[in-house]
Formats: structure tokens, C-alpha cells, sequence
């Protein structure tokens, strides 16, 4: 799980600079890998964030030594990193909608602010490997997460869309006073853009 973890962080990460370069929509290697993770990270935390391999997945053995609470909060941080990596596809891409999930981003910071704390405090007491991994983890993900919620849409377009001022311009008037016709003028934009 770790392994294939990796593979599709690389494969991602690499859509995600093929992307950066082109101001075309994010390439189908990205989005693939970010979607097959966001969803092991949905179904399968529990197991990748408590060092199980997957063939053992499913043995109630695997699981004897390991506390109620850790797989909580495993399972808690897998539904967190599902949502932020839809996030980050949202902010990234501007696709419609990507408004709401700044509010969504907003509720789970404290969220991911009182695993962080839980596990420092787990590891100051019982100096675990895991705990470790997991305040690294949860560490990144706090930081990417606080950076995508509060990035406003312009500052994003005007990342990936600089040769496109009459876009930027559009997402700059829907956002002072959205209405209907202004959300019509970027979405006519937007296809300008990627058409």
C-alpha cells in the first residue's frame, strides 16, 4: 500500500507540473492518480496509516495490537486527506463549484489541528514509530491544507491563467459581485481558454 501510495503521489505530482507548464486542464495521468489516492485514502486509511499490508488487510489478527483510537483517528485522516486532495483538484483547476470548497476547507483545519495535537502528545508519551509518521503526515497535510483554503480563486488564476487576462479579469468580477450573468462571462471565459 505504501508502495503503490508513492507511485501514485510521483504519477500525480508529475500531472500536476505537466499542467504547470501548459495551461491545459490537469492531464489525465494527474487526475487518475489523485483519484485512484483520494480514494485509498477513503477506504483503505485504516490500514495504510497503521503500517498493515494489504493481504492482511482484512485479518482481524492485524489488527490486535492496535488501539480503537488510532484506527479512529486513521480513518478520520484518510476522510480529511480524500476531501483535501479534491480540494487541491478544485482550487487547482478552477472547475465550477470550487467556491464551496473553500468553506469545507475551513471546517476541517480545526479537525486536522486536534489529530496533530492528539498524536504529539500520543508520541511524547509513548515514543511510537507510528505517532511519528502520523504527526509528519498530518503535519503536511495541515499546512497544504491551510494554503489551499485560504488561496483565494483569483490568486490561483492569476497562477496557471497569466496569459489569459480576460479569464482572470471574468473571475475577478465574479468574485466582487457574483450573479448569475457574471458566473455565465467565466464560464464563456474559461471554455475561451481551454478550447
Amino acid at each position: 500500500m505504501k508502495t503503490l501510495e508513492r507511485i501514485l503521489l510521483l504519477l500525480g505530482s508529475i500531472g500536476i507540473l505537466l499542467t504547470a507548464i501548459t495551461s491545459y486542464p490537469i492531464s489525465s495521468i494527474g487526475l487518475f492518480s489523485f483519484t485512484f489516492l483520494s480514494i485509498i485514502y477513503l477506504i483503505w486509511s485504516f490500514s495504510l496509516f497503521n503500517n498493515i499490508k494489504f493481504r492482511n488487510c482484512l485479518k482481524k489478527e492485524s489488527y490486535s495490537n492496535i488501539s480503537k483510537k488510532r484506527i479512529a483517528f486513521s480513518i478520520i485522516s484518510g476522510c480529511i486527506l480524500f476531501f483535501s486532495i479534491w480540494l487541491f483538484l478544485y482550487k487547482f483547476q478552477l472547475w465550477p463549484g470550487s467556491r464551496l470548497t473553500d468553506y469545507i476547507g475551513l471546517f476541517f483545519i480545526p479537525i486536522i489541528s486536534v489529530i496533530l495535537i492528539i498524536h504529539v502528545f500520543s508520541y511524547l508519551k509513548n515514543k511510537n514509530k507510528l505517532d511519528k509518521l502520523q504527526i509528519i503526515r498530518v503535519s503536511i497535510l495541515l499546512v497544504i491544507h491551510a494554503t489551499l483554503t485560504l488561496t483565494p480563486r483569483v490568486t490561483w488564476a492569476e497562477l496557471r491563467f497569466s496569459g489569459h487576462p480576460n479569464y482572470i479579469k471574468a473571475i475577478k468580477d465574479f468574485e466582487k459581485a457574483p450573479s448569475y450573468i457574471l458566473e455565465q462571462n467565466e464560464s464563456s471565459e474559461r471554455d475561451k481558454v481551454f478550447n
